[in-house]
């Protein structure tokens, strides 16, 4: 009886073969002493020189993965940021978040987060510590910040928030019942 023999097979993926082949080339350009190219059409002029072909967007990609690339990059032109500077009356628009505390004990309750509302036209804050971000706490904390006589804060016309749950249920029929018309952004930090 005959032996067989199993050689091993090694698939080979034909575009991870491109690419690590792409990424080879590239760093030998960028990487050599006169490779410093200030922009992603410098790089791609010395890859036509080099007599490789790669898309300005595959260039694009892998400079922008590249350290030394980032720390000499230009900086943009233009960023856009939201502007509120037509917004110059107090109580027109408001700005609500949560944040998180370090679970601070007070008696028998843990409080895990801190509600924030604040005005736009005068940055004016007033927040009140949570137990939970449920709903209902939100709700009640909007009932006792707007419902305070000595709080220069009155129910707003209009109220930001972030996508949260928390502004959904209980805390949404609340503010609708007062009028308040809600806009959900993505929103980072509100309280800066």
């Amino acid at each position: 009886m005959k032996k067989q023999s199993f050689k091993p097979v090694i698939y080979i993926d034909p575009q991870r073969a491109h690419d690590l082949d792409r990424e080879i080339a590239l760093q030998k350009l960028y990487y050599r002493p006169e490779g410093y190219y200030r922009t992603v059409e410098k790089m791609h002029n010395a890859c036509k020189e080099a007599g490789y072909n790669f898309s300005l967007n595959d260039i694009k990609n892998w400079l922008n993965k590249q350290i030394t690339f980032l720390v000499h990059k230009p900086k943009p032109k233009f960023i856009q940021y939201a502007s509120f500077n037509g917004i110059r009356d107090l109580n027109e628009v408001h700005k609500s978040d949560l944040t998180p505390l370090s679970f601070d004990k007070i008696g028998n309750q843990i409080f895990k987060h801190r509600g924030v509302i604040k005005d736009v036209a005068t940055r004016f804050r007033k927040s009140c510590a949570l137990t939970n971000k449920s709903s209902a706490s939100l709700a009640k904390i909007f009932k006792a910040i707007y419902g305070d006589p000595n709080n220069h804060l009155t129910w707003p016309k209009v109220l930001i928030v972030d996508k949260g749950t928390e502004y959904l249920g209980e805390c949404k029929d609340l503010l609708l019942s007062h009028g308040v018309k809600l806009y959900k952004l993505n929103l980072n930090v509100v309280h800066q």
